[in-house]
């Protein structure tokens, strides 16, 4: 029994002096002027980014007293590296990514974007040596690279890592489809929403693969913020006298969509697509 209450003790003494640490650390922060950061994923151009983003860190800013900064990191490499380090309050990205920070205890999914998202993978009708999935292993297939989500759906329907496609990095998923079309890729990864919208008038394209659907874009939250920041964040951006501020992001990012409450449940699993992928495993 004394052993029991001692490991009792010892836990609400641990636990205490976390929340203590965690919020000294805070303080110290705000007394020292440093910023809270928001970052977004590299998928999206500075100029999209800062368009977006600039505006959500000076709502947050108002909203909340404490000074928050959005910062563009410009490749995978240095995003990984801060995500993986905590530098960031406030993250907007894809889902894999959310259920990877989940599932390592570092952030909690506050908000996503209305409806899901899903891929097709596709060739040409007239390529006749393409027949079924498969056959694009060793061919240029334009998509993005991984950890963008479509670059990590499409390897993932390759199991040997030497009878791959290899990927031809792409400005947007427009310019995927059409380096298709001009002969540059035998295989195109878009959005199926995007091909849906394509395919209305025709096009000279076959679908090779579906993928399962995940959720949309999300914004998550450090774990270690405390509980009425975390609402008081997601109040803001919620808000209907914020739509100028929030529907300038959905008109960049995923137009016609909305801001709803994120839950942690939805994300499960998802962080599998980053197993071959060196900087997360």
């Amino acid at each position: 029994m004394e052993n029991y209450l001692n490991i009792k003790i010892s836990s609400s003494i641990f636990s205490t002096l976390t929340i203590v640490a965690f919020l000294v650390l805070f303080a110290s922060s705000d007394a020292q002027g440093e910023a809270w950061l928001i970052s977004s994923s590299p998928s999206f151009t500075r100029e999209q980014s800062e368009k977006v983003f600039v505006p959500i860190a000076r709502l947050l800013a108002n909203a909340t007293d404490k000074d928050f900064e959005y910062r563009y990191l410009a490749n995978w490499p240095a995003y990984i590296q801060a995500m993986r380090e905590s530098k960031s309050v406030l993250l907007f990205d894809e889902p894999h990514l959310v259920s990877w920070r989940i599932e390592n205890g570092k952030h909690i999914p506050l908000l996503k974007l209305s409806g899901n998202m899903s891929f097709v993978i596709i060739k040409k009708k007239n390529d006749e040596s393409i027949i079924q999935l498969s056959d694009l292993a060793g061919h240029p297939v334009c998509a993005n690279a991984p950890p963008a989500i479509d670059g990590l759906v499409l390897l993932a329907q390759f199991n040997n890592p030497v009878r791959q496609p290899q990927i031809r990095q792409v400005k947007n998923y427009t310019d995927a489809y059409h380096q298709l079309l001009n002969g540059r890729c035998r295989g195109a990864l878009l959005p199926a929403r995007l091909y849906e919208n394509i395919s209305r008038n025709g096009n000279d394209t076959r679908v090779l693969y579906l993928s399962e659907t995940f959720p949309n874009w999300t914004f998550s939250v450090d774990s270690r913020i405390p509980k009425p920041l975390q609402n008081k964040i997601q109040q803001t951006l919620l808000s209907p006298d914020r739509t100028d501020t929030t529907g300038a992001m959905i008109n960049v990012i995923d137009p016609g969509s909305a801001l709803l409450p994120a839950a942690s449940s939805e994300y499960q699993g998802y962080s599998s697509l980053l197993k071959h992928f060196w900087g997360l495993r």
